[in-house]
């Protein structure tokens, strides 16, 4: 076999040999120009939503380092806490080459110049990776197809981090290869490996575990299982985990401490899930191939606005594909590719057995399915959210052995979107494909086969919007307004028409606009207290007309509240929001252009002073009515509860008198979470001051219940000492009972 490169450089000496050594470059830019068309790169990008969360980091960070202040706690996002920027997916690498090129041109300059500079990184590393294994033109086909992958080209709309992380991710395993291959300096080869899987951690934390599995199969199939080879793996190749883990350590740690001390929650069996890829995602064109998306959207029904939907190969380059792995079944040369693409497919497809991304669902699976709900729920209750029996929406699914390491292994399973190990697979696919393409004797076909495969994966065009995007008119007006340490909300409504919090790209740029402190904010870490308000909005289909909503947001420190009229369910929404005594409609803000974003109709609503100040808890059962000083315990026992934003010592304000009876002395004990907080007896009717403290480990991000008792309680009676009518049955009145920080 003679590779067609190889003829032109017979046929025309050293230009031939110049022609194909540039040749896999021209093609790399005329694809690329192809696909990127966001020309403008100081003032275009090209997308909003989570490109507008990078460029806003890009942005804060190069503030708060020309202002001195600090650049890991962003105040206006996720009010009142703020928010810990250290949990934002983009990790520092990002960083490190971002703010160089902000300082050279912007943000849109830095954002679109980085992205750009991931290509060249994939496609010089998958070149050099390739070449190890197959023939130049090969090589060529198998770094453009990795390069320009859907799955990778997905990550111009704002995942820069996954970008450069997945870039780097063929070199990783090219400096392994350099190092078996040259044992005298293996040591420096193996060091570098560590390091870029060290600039990947710190690119996103998801290479804790792309990475490191990559690493971990690579070594494993190119050291076997003979123990001769392992001395190695101690003496040298030891140094890869090593450096990385050197490197990597203050980010992780930071992590893990801000994440604990936020409340954030563990992704659960559900949120895991959703986000494996389907069967039959893998062997079709891409979903968003500007030609064949039609084709493939008619072999497959999942979303391709969704990354789990785009881990599509395509049908050719999955045939040669397998031509190059039963050419390559028993060579050892190839089984760390094979091993991987194996770990990788088995990963990717997640927890569950998808098909059109619905899981494939199979009563015979049922009493597995118990078994494992079981035991899952004792070892890991997290993560199955709900005990046993297992819920009846999984109790046919078809279980897969990711399910086992999302059990077991300590974070795994915050690795939310498994359909990203697809990179793994699809690198190791590619390689095969190249193979696979080097097994073709006929010259002619082979280049017929090359330009087709490459065709397959031809990205669509990228978009071109304007930076920075338009402000609206109600965030201009909230900029003129002084409220002092209380913020903002923002609701949208999503297609069951249910009020949501905003976040996102368009909900934490907005900040540079309206200045103010807003409740939402962006990153998928979300802190408990807002997850708890999230949940709270899902449960409550109407909240307007709930009487727990308002004051809900008043433990937020909430002044105005902001709903965007896209159309759906809003109307409904601020006809309650208008009824509501406790809100004050201020104005309905039309947007100044049709920009696609900020572009719909904004209505303000002010979140008025409580009524009773004094008594900001949330009553349950055991209450009369509130009357002009306070209100009565009816009965000896009544239940409350407060919202805590930060789990911190609380403390609770009481002032409290006795409903007095002849002859005997009332006492009451104050529970927080089944816990004695205090006690008090009283020996005459004198009321009765205190703050009380909460200690902080009795504090629960969200919810938290509080228990009243009292020794009696007894109807009114009058002077006369006759009843007065009254059917309550008195014992304590509480002139104030609230609940504070301070």
């Amino acid at each position: 076999m003679k590779p067609a490169t190889s003829a032109i450089q017979r046929s025309t000496g050293k230009s031939g040999e110049w022609v194909a050594r540039w040749l896999p470059w021209g093609l790399f830019v005329a694809l690329l120009a192809w696909g990127w068309r966001t020309t403008d790169l100081f003032h275009t990008v090209p997308a909003y939503g989570d490109a507008l969360e990078g460029l806003w980091a890009i942005s804060w960070y190069d503030d708060a380092l020309r202002l001195g202040q600090n650049p890991w706690v962003f105040p206006l996002a996720f009010h009142p806490q703020g928010w810990s920027v250290i949990t934002y997916a983009w990790g520092p690498a990002n960083f490190a080459l971002l703010l160089p090129l902000g300082w050279l041109g912007g943000p849109a300059f830095a954002y679109n110049v980085a992205t750009l500079i991931t290509y060249v990184i994939a496609f010089a590393g998958t070149l050099q990776l390739a070449r190890d294994f197959v023939s130049r033109l090969a090589a060529t086909v198998v770094a453009l197809l990795f390069t320009f992958w859907g799955l990778r080209w997905y990550n111009n709309i704002g995942q820069l981090n996954v970008a450069l992380a997945s870039a780097l991710l063929p070199w990783m395993l090219w400096s392994l290869e350099r190092g078996f291959a040259s044992p005298r300096r293996a040591a420096g080869w193996f060091v570098l490996a560590g390091v870029l899987w060290a600039v990947s951690i710190n690119s996103t934390l998801y290479f804790v575990w792309l990475g490191g599995i990559a690493l971990l199969v690579w070594i494993v199939g190119r050291l076997g299982f003979k123990r001769a080879n392992w001395r190695t793996l101690w003496s040298r190749v030891v140094l890869v985990p090593v450096v990385a883990g050197v490197l990597s350590l203050p980010l992780l740690i930071a992590f893990q401490q801000i994440t604990a001390s936020a409340g954030t929650h563990p992704f659960t069996f559900f949120d895991v899930n959703v986000l494996g890829a389907s069967l039959n995602s893998f062997a079709i064109p891409s979903l968003v191939h500007p030609w064949l998306g039609g084709l493939a959207r008619l072999l497959y029904h999942g979303s391709p606005d969704s990354e789990n939907n785009l881990t599509n190969l395509g049908l050719l380059a999955v045939v040669m594909a397998l031509v190059g792995i039963w050419s390559g079944r028993r060579s050892q040369r190839w089984r760390p590719v094979l091993i991987m693409a194996c770990v990788g497919f088995i990963l990717a497809l997640g927890l569950t057995l998808k098909w059109n991304d619905v899981p494939v669902k199979i009563s015979l699976f049922r009493p597995l399915n118990e078994l494992i709900w079981q035991i899952g729920y004792r070892v890991n209750p997290e993560f199955y959210f709900v005990e046993p029996p297992v819920p009846s929406g999984f109790a046919d699914v078809v279980p897969l052995p990711t399910l086992i390491l999302a059990t077991l292994v300590p974070f795994f399973a915050q690795a939310r979107v498994l359909a990203r190990y697809a990179l793994l697979f699809g690198l190791a696919m590619f390689l095969l494909t190249g193979f696979g393409l080097d097994q073709v004797k006929r010259q002619w076909i082979r280049l017929v086969l090359a330009v087709l495969l490459v065709v397959g994966l031809v990205p669509p065009p990228t978009q071109s919007y304007a930076f920075p995007p338009p402000s609206h008119p109600a965030y201009e007006w909230l900029s003129q307004q002084s409220i002092g340490a209380n913020g903002i909300v923002e609701f949208t409504t999503n297609p069951e028409q249910r009020l949501e919090l905003s976040l996102g790209g368009p909900a934490i740029w907005a900040t540079k606009y309206h200045r103010q402190a807003t409740v939402g904010g962006a990153s998928s870490i979300i802190p408990g207290q807002v997850a708890y308000l999230m949940r709270w909005l899902a449960e409550h289909p109407r909240p307007f007309k709930d009487p727990d909503f308002v004051p809900l947001l008043r433990y937020y420190r909430v002044k105005y509240l902001l709903v965007t009229m896209s159309g759906g369910g809003q109307e409904q929404n601020l006809a309650d929001a208008k009824l509501n005594q406790e809100l004050r409609f201020v104005q309905c803000f039309q947007p100044t252009s049709q920009a696609a974003l900020y572009d719909n109709p904004i209505c303000v609503l002010e979140v008025l002073p409580a009524p009773t100040p004094s008594f900001n808890l949330l009553v349950r059962e055991g209450w009369s009515g509130p009357e002009e000083w306070g209100r009565w315990i009816d009965g000896t026992e009544a239940k409350a509860s407060w919202i805590a934003t930060d789990k911190a010592p609380h403390y609770l304000h009481v002032q409290a008198f006795p409903y007095c009876v002849s002859g005997q002395q009332q006492h009451l004990s104050i529970d927080v979470k089944g816990t004695p907080v205090a006690e008090h007896q009283w020996t005459d009717c004198e009321p009765w001051s205190a703050r009380i403290p909460i200690p902080a480990g009795l504090v629960e991000i969200g919810s938290n219940d509080l228990a009243i008792r009292t020794g009696y309680a007894v109807r009114p009676i009058d002077s006369s000492g006759a009843e007065t009518g009254d059917p309550r049955n008195l014992s304590v009145g509480f002139t104030e009972l609230r609940v504070a920080e301070d």
